[in-house]
């Protein structure tokens, strides 16, 4: 069951889309809406020693989307849930596991603090904070149901997300080196609630097979992510643009503690860079962005290497 907890925290880490480009918020009055779907594909992992060693493969389908709001000209208000629900997740070695289900949804609100349409004008720096909540969506998750059916060896649903309340906060901030490009630091940290032993498989599981009673927290602890990104955008035809960004991105979590006592050689480490592409049709009667990226591991530690690729579709309205 330790595998199946690593593979799951893997998931978590890796499945986050939460990469921004820009310190940049929406004028009043003006929302996007974005679908999104990413495939990720593994077959090495990371050892606790940052070593990457042959592994079972493991392959993620995943959906989800979200909606930005231009609340005024300074504050977007934002609803996040990407990835939203995995459709088909699996590892050769948990044959039996589905690794599918809802991810958890993010409510915030992002403030532009200083820049074009921030309380202190400037046009070579942008600052934005974006303070949120986190609010699980799998409620119909039922942890010893599934329990019982990995004690007898039926296929079981391995909720691939935490589920749990959370508090976050993000941090943007740009320098603007000229009209086309601009160096964005980015900074996202979010602080789980623990959540009930009965509502953890790996809980359910230990005591079934008498290896003692469900404890009564599981906490996770924290989830950390800091980028650095450099924006390229530039003008290919009339109404037509085109943008390119080079995000490198590094994420941790802590040891999973149970009942205050940490899980060795739960926590984790991943460096990665994810290049990115993105057209902008502005000359169609309802504005369309296409992105697509490409997440490549460079390091690691207790955590799956996996590679994942996403598509998504952007539109814009105006009220």
């Amino acid at each position: 069951m330790k595998r199946l907890r690593l593979v799951l925290l893997s998931i978590l880490v890796l499945g986050s889309t939460l990469w921004a480009e820009s310190a940049e918020v929406l004028p009043k009055g003006v929302y996007s809406l974005t679908f999104d779907s990413a495939f990720q594909y593994s077959n090495k992992v990371f050892d606790n020693d940052g070593e990457k060693i042959d592994s079972d493969e493991q392959k993620m389908t995943t959906i989800g989307g979200n909606i930005y709001m231009g609340i005024t000209d300074q504050i977007t208000g934002i609803i996040w849930w990407s990835p939203g629900y995995t459709l088909s997740g699996e590892n050769a070695s948990l044959p039996e596991a589905s690794l599918t289900g809802a991810g958890e949804l993010s409510l915030s609100a992002m403030v532009q603090v200083v820049g074009e349409q921030g309380w202190i004008s400037s046009e070579k720096f942008r600052q934005a904070f974006c303070p949120g909540v986190i609010i699980p969506t799998a409620y119909n998750y039922d942890a010893r149901t599934e329990a019982n059916k990995v004690i007898s060896g039926d296929d079981y649903q391995a909720l691939p997300y935490y589920n749990a309340f959370g508090l976050s906060m993000e941090s943007y901030t740009d320098f603007i080196i000229s009209e086309k490009t601009h160096l964005n630091l980015y900074g996202y940290f979010t602080r789980y609630f623990p959540i009930s032993g009965e509502d953890d498989l790996f809980s359910q599981v230990t005591e079934l097979m008498g290896g003692g009673a469900v404890p009564d927290k599981i906490d996770y602890g924290y989830y950390l992510l800091g980028n650095i990104n450099y924006n390229y955008t530039t003008s290919i035809g009339e109404g037509i643009d085109l943008r390119l960004t080079l995000p490198l991105g590094f994420s941790m979590t802590p040891d999973t503690k149970v009942d205050g006592t940490p899980v060795d050689d739960t926590g984790t480490m991943f460096l990665s860079v994810r290049p990115t592409i993105a057209v902008d049709l502005w000359i169609l009667p309802l504005p369309l962005s296409v992105t697509v990226l490409y997440d490549q591991p460079l390091w690691g530690a207790n955590i799956e290497a996996v590679s994942n690729a996403q598509v998504s579709l952007t539109t814009y309205l105006q009220f």
